[in-house]
């Protein structure tokens, strides 16, 4: 296929989003384990609060009528018949039905009123939380989708909710593939290199809620591959393998796969990474990245965490972004979508400037000089230095450095 003909990432995502629906299925968690957890239905409060009515502050439960003309004497005013300590919060007997805050009177240490310090108009309900003020039973707590983060797990418990219904994680299998490669840590020699992917991939599942099954390296061996394939095949929902796209004399993955299923597609108008193979096995996706780096983290990008979401029912999320002005021209074929990275500073004004990072760095893990990126779409074939672009960020605003003379 010419590359003027290979899909747009946009289209492939859309297609199998479209044809690619497996069920993930719903368990329940306790609220202690649902952190990151999204939720498989809308949750609603079991319980009311507060159960009755509450203080809004420190101070003490009165009976209104006795302010009717004016402040009573303190004198006359009785410890539990006349009034309570009621705190924020606090539930009080139902004699009383107004609360004065603690800092407009002077309580001796026997708890006596010693002096009004302040008088205000004393009315029934002042300063009393209604019945369900803060939550009622059956109110609508959280959305199906929702992903349970901090603020979220607190919702829930204050709803009296033990155990959640979430989406199971889908499971998402990642085979490096090729003789060259050696784990991280190893000693390493001539012709060999480290496997940097599979530390970036699970970094990055994880991050989209799954759970990562990690193989270990596979030589270019057909039959081991098959084996390992098989392995993986039967285990995960998604199945991603590294290496072995392309047309090397090794390259054995994206063969195998012709074999033991339907190509969907074989090469994206984008790079690096245009060799992406994608395959349907015994209704599993399976992916076969290309083994640059670079080409891998692209791939990630624009196809992986878009499907891992679709499981979810909800699109994958954003990072963040600036808008930034480029250092420099970038130039390519219109055919090809192009993923760039830069290094993003902040100029003496405050302005944000994106630095194209070197050609080199394809080959090289997302951290060496980067700390974003952008494309240069399809259909364009020239970007202009001072011309503004939104460049996604590896790291979050706050982290961006001041601009060095």
């Amino acid at each position: 296929m010419e590359f003027q003909q290979l899909p747009k990432k946009e289209d492939i995502v859309k297609r199998l989003t479209e044809t690619w629906n497996p069920g993930l299925g719903t368990e329940m968690v306790s609220a202690e384990d649902a952190a990151d957890r999204i939720l498989a239905q809308d949750i609603c409060s079991r319980i009311t609060l507060p159960v009755i009515r509450a203080s809004m502050c420190d101070g003490i439960a009165v009976k209104s009528s006795q302010f009717a003309d004016n402040y009573p004497h303190t004198q006359d005013m009785i410890p539990g018949t006349d009034f309570e300590r009621a705190d924020t919060g606090d539930d009080f007997p139902d004699s009383y039905d107004a609360v004065l805050p603690i800092e407009h009177i002077r309580l001796s240490p026997e708890g006596k009123i010693e002096e009004w310090i302040k008088t205000v108009p004393v009315s029934p309900g002042m300063n009393v939380r209604a019945a369900g003020s803060t939550i009622k039973t059956g109110e609508l707590l959280l959305k199906k989708g929702t992903v349970i983060r901090g603020n979220e797990l607190a919702l829930i418990v204050t709803g009296g909710i033990r155990a959640v219904p979430v989406y199971r994680k889908p499971k998402i299998a990642f085979l490096p593939t090729g003789t060259e490669l050696v784990p991280a840590g190893s000693a390493i020699a001539r012709g060999q290199m480290f496997d940097s992917n599979s530390t970036l991939v699970k970094y990055e599942l994880e991050k989209s809620v799954c759970e990562p099954i990690m193989y270990p390296i596979t030589r270019d061996d057909i039959q081991s591959l098959r084996k390992r394939l098989e392995d993986a095949l039967e285990k995960a929902d998604l199945v991603l393998i590294n290496g072995g796209s392309s047309k090397g004399g090794e390259d054995f993955n994206v063969r195998l796969l012709q074999e033991m299923g339907t190509q969907l597609y074989h090469g994206a108008a984008t790079v690096p990474g245009r060799p992406v193979g994608i395959f349907s096995v015994n209704t599993k996706l399976v992916i076969v990245m290309p083994g640059p780096p670079m080409a891998a983290l692209n791939v990630l990008e624009w196809l992986v965490k878009p499907l891992i979401f679709h499981l979810y029912h909800k699109p994958a999320p954003l990072r963040e972004t600036v808008k930034a002005k480029l250092t420099k021209d970038i130039k390519g074929p219109d055919f090809f979508a192009v993923f760039t990275k830069v290094n993003v500073v902040q100029d003496e004004n405050g302005e944000y400037l994106a630095e194209p990072v070197p050609g080199r760095a394809v080959t090289m893990p997302v951290s060496f000089g980067a700390n974003g990126y952008f494309y240069k779409e399809t259909g364009v074939t020239e970007l202009n230095a001072g011309q503004e672009t939104v460049v996604n960020l590896f790291c979050n605003r706050s982290e961006i450095p001041r601009k060095q003379d």
